[in-house]
């Protein structure tokens, strides 16, 4: 895959009956990692997926997981889910009492800790806790809710976001998270985007297999 930017496959996007024959798919042909929703039904208006489900894939492969809690109360499972195989924990601003406490858990675990902000929530809301933060990530589309298409504001939210990283954290990395098709992947990385999460508008598009799906996706960085 590309140089410039991860691409991180959307498991909630999968068939379930095939996400274990889709892992060697996913791995032959260079993705980056597996991207994992959990979700409450409270915090989104939709169910998502379970730690024993995680713990098969974790056996099953050696990619890296993320774990996206879109959860009224994250802090309750980010143990489980690292027990479970997950390497860097997603959490929603929006979500968090106290997201001091909450980064440092993860940091205490041992793993990875990424911010991800709704669409309606300004950048500067995280300003104090960067330092503590090591990624962030953009929702362009309103989270777990199906068949939402992405937000246009989304590129200039994600470049000022770059902007604002250059000067005050510049290793920071980002991430883009809903509504990322063929049409409009690499502008997200030119205006600033690290990592992708890839569904149902790339990988598991339909009209061509896996391999064809994740070849057209590459070809696009490679022009």
């Amino acid at each position: 895959m590309s140089d410039n930017i991860e691409f991180y496959v959307s498991t909630i996007s999968d068939d379930p009956k095939l996400i274990f024959e889709h892992l060697p798919i996913f791995k032959d042909y260079g993705l980056s990692g597996i991207h994992f929703d959990v979700m409450d039904g409270i915090f989104v208006p939709r169910l998502g997926l379970y730690p024993e489900l995680l713990k098969s894939i974790k056996d099953s492969s050696d990619f890296p997981i993320e774990v996206h809690l879109m959860l009224s109360n994250p802090d309750k499972y980010i143990k489980t889910f690292m027990e479970a195989g997950a390497q860097r924990i997603l959490v929603h601003f929006e979500s968090l009492t106290d997201p001091h406490k909450t980064l440092k858990l993860i940091s205490n675990l041992g793993l990875e800790s990424c911010l991800v902000l709704n669409p309606e929530t300004e950048i500067r809301s995280i300003g104090e806790f960067i330092a503590e933060t090591d990624s962030v990530m953009l929702m362009a589309i309103k989270p777990g809710i199906p068949g939402h298409t992405f937000i246009p504001e989304t590129f200039e939210k994600l470049k000022n976001l770059k902007n604002w990283m250059n000067v005050l954290k510049p290793e920071m990395r980002i991430g883009v998270d809903g509504g990322v098709t063929f049409n409009n992947a690499k502008k997200l990385s030119e205006n600033g985007a690290d990592w992708l999460i890839c569904g149902s508008g790339t990988i598991f598009k339909p009209g061509a297999n896996l391999a064809d799906n994740i070849l057209k996706l590459n070809n696009i960085f490679m022009t």
